[in-house]
This record gives C-alpha cells, structure tokens and sequence, in this order.
C-alpha cells in the first residue's frame, strides 16, 4: 500500500497529519477532518464511520487483525490493539497469489503438450480398437467360409444322395416295365 499523501485543511490551508487510526485533525485550527476510520487510503474520501469500503472506489477502509480480532483503519500498517503486522498478510497473500498465477501460467503454457499427447494416446488406442475390429472381421470371415464350406458338402451329399435314389428309382421303373 502506498503511503498517503498529505491533505490540506479546509479551514486554514495547513497539512493534516493523517494518523495511524485514519483520522485527521488539523493541528493547527483543530477542524476535526476525519473521524477514525473513516478516511480512504487509497483516494483520501470521507465515508461514514462505519463503513468498510470505500464508497468512491471500493478500496478497503478498515482491516481485521487477524491476532486480536480488532478492527484496523486499512492504511496502518500495525494493529492499534496488539501491535501485530497487519501487513504480513499482505505480502504472504501476493506470494500465493504470484505463485498461484505462475501455476496457472506453466499449466496454461502446458496445455498445447498434453493436448498432443492426448491425441497421440488417443491415436493409439484407436489404432488397438481398430486392430481388434480388423482381427474379429477377420475371424468373422473365416467362419462365413467354413460355414459356406460346409454347407456346400451338404448340398453335395445331398445332391449325390438324390442322386443315388434317382438312379435307384429310374432303374426300378424300368426292371418293372420290362
């Protein structure tokens, strides 16, 4: 957070001193400019008391310290309460977030290598799938020609039989004729 810069007095033009609460009060008139709290880090707006952003440009205006559990003016940068760091936070936060984003970077710049992969590997078990497809037309095939072979044998006993019974029939026909 960068540090405020000084605001002047309405009154008499002197620099307020912001202090480590947020308020302002101008040492030499003694307006009152800012209740504790209440004053923007960010922008130097007035808002009320209790609020705990900004209502000008959304900039947190008071912080919890995570130690105490009291409420701190967002532009200290140490609990009023208990002293503690409350920028600490900050600087871990901006590490995680820098390390998060750096993540989500390499896996980003990652993404084109594992898509190749997955086609390749997805190439590969279509060839396997097709391969299996092949070999069972394949056996399919085979079976269609033994059946065909089969049936054929069939017919042709078939066929030879009839055949047989034919000739049995015709010769009968003509012993009996005669």
């Amino acid at each position: 957070m960068q540090p405020i810069s000084p605001i002047v007095c309405v009154q008499c033009g002197s620099a307020l001193p912001v202090e480590a609460d947020g308020g302002a009060v101008c040492a030499t008139c003694g307006v009152v400019y800012a209740l504790p709290r209440s004053l923007c880090p960010q922008c130097h707006f007035l808002n009320p008391q209790e609020a705990e952003y900004c209502a000008r440009c959304g900039a947190a205006v008071t912080t919890l310290c995570t130690a105490c559990g009291r409420v701190n003016w967002a532009g200290t940068a140490r609990c009023l309460h208990c002293g503690r760091n409350l920028r600490a936070l900050d600087h871990a936060f901006q590490d995680f977030q820098h390390s998060y984003s750096e993540g989500v970077e390499e896996r980003k710049a990652g993404v084109p290598d594992l898509r190749r992969e997955e086609e390749e590997e997805s190439q590969d078990r279509l060839r396997v799938l097709e391969e299996a497809d092949r070999r069972r037309l394949q056996r399919e095939a085979e079976a269609a020609a033994r059946r065909a072979a089969r049936e054929k044998r069939i017919v042709l006993i078939v066929s030879g039989v009839v055949g047989v019974f034919v000739l049995f029939a015709i010769i009968a026909l003509v012993l009996s004729l005669k």
